[in-house]
């Protein structure tokens, strides 16, 4: 073997290492809209990574043309819907029966009035008794979006029971609207809410911000985690609830944990209540609020806190502002205002 022979394989031994040495890049995302591919780098100003698992899915492109609701059913388990900038228009709920990840463009920003998309993604109906998303399944994320519903008894966002694996991130709930006005309603399943803001407000009728509820149906304990929510609610008859952890079911527990979370219910109503711990024949209702600010109406029947038949509540370096509790909390460096 010649010395140029030794020299070109040394050459290539140390060009293969090199190219070894490089950090493998990764395919650029492609997929199709119901067939159509689409290119590829749409997505690369996204960081689509950081909250979204694509393991064994899709991910398909929503433009503001398209109706979500067919993209869900056109959907696999798995898959991942990227809404597109600006305002969606919807009559009926949207229903997730499947593992889904649906992600728009970022929150239109929180308001306590019907907003207008400036920029990120907005859902909004004016139809009479919409939720915005009805979830079903296990296994589901929903972020980066706003949700606007100004139609007689609306709601924001629902759960069927015995669910997991589900996250609700970075979204604006705004139901401003006549008839019972509900925010977010887990039943009876395990959720994370984080980096969330709501407003809900009844002229007419009661509102619920964020309930956590385990009834009959439910097989197993549930926890409900909430992280960086701000919310505010305002009824006009009965009475309101900012966050609310309610169980009717013996066999099982129900647990709200509140982590850096605003909670502000306005007078307006006979009984306002910020925080509200219940159940009915035993005590398995438990909340554990950390760091957190926690107001009621301040008005006659209103109170902060609102602890029924000995639930448990823990608050620990919160701010409950009226000082206004029924029942018997755990205090754990609470800090009253």
């Amino acid at each position: 073997m010649t010395m140029k022979t030794i020299f070109r394989l040394a050459l290539l031994f140390c060009l293969a290492v090199a190219a070894l040495a490089q950090p493998i890049q990764r395919t650029p995302y492609t997929t199709n809209i119901l067939g159509q591919v689409i290119p590829a780098g749409l997505f690369t100003d996204m960081n689509i990574t950081d909250d979204v698992e694509f393991s064994g899915g899709n991910i398909t492109y929503v433009p503001l043309t398209g109706d979500i609701q067919t993209y869900v059913n056109a959907a696999v388990a798995g898959d991942t819907l990227v809404l597109a900038s600006g305002t969606y228009a919807i009559t009926a709920p949207i229903t997730i029966a499947k593992q889904l990840n649906i992600r728009g463009q970022g929150s239109a920003g929180f308001t306590t009035a019907p907003a207008t998309a400036q920029h990120g993604t907005l859902i909004n109906s004016a139809t009479a008794a919409v939720t915005g998303f009805v979830v079903n399944n296990s296994n589901v994320r929903i972020g980066d979006l706003s949700l606007n519903l100004t139609g007689a008894g609306s709601a924001g966002i629902t759960t069927t029971n015995n669910l997991f694996g589900l996250v609700f991130y970075n979204i604006d709930v705004i139901v401003n609207c006549t008839g019972v006005a509900q925010g977010i309603t887990i039943n009876g399943s395990d959720a994370i809410l984080r980096d969330m803001t709501f407003y809900v407000t009844s002229s007419d009728s009661v509102a619920y911000g964020v309930w956590a509820y385990n009834d009959n149906t439910c097989i197993s304990n549930n926890v409900v985690d909430v992280f960086g929510v701000t919310g505010t609610v305002l009824g006009s008859l009965g009475t309101a609830y900012g966050f609310t952890v309610a169980n009717i079911n013996d066999d099982n527990t129900i647990t709200l944990n509140l982590f850096n979370t605003v909670d502000r219910v306005l007078d307006g109503t006979a009984a306002d209540i910020g925080l509200a711990v219940l159940s009915t024949t035993t005590t398995n209702a438990f909340c554990n609020a950390y760091m957190s600010t926690i107001q009621g109406g301040g008005g006659a029947g209103d109170y902060d806190v609102l602890i029924n038949a000995g639930n448990v509540c823990n608050l620990g370096g919160s701010v409950v502002e009226g000082n206004s509790i029924s029942g018997t909390p755990t205090y754990r460096a609470t800090m009253v205002a």
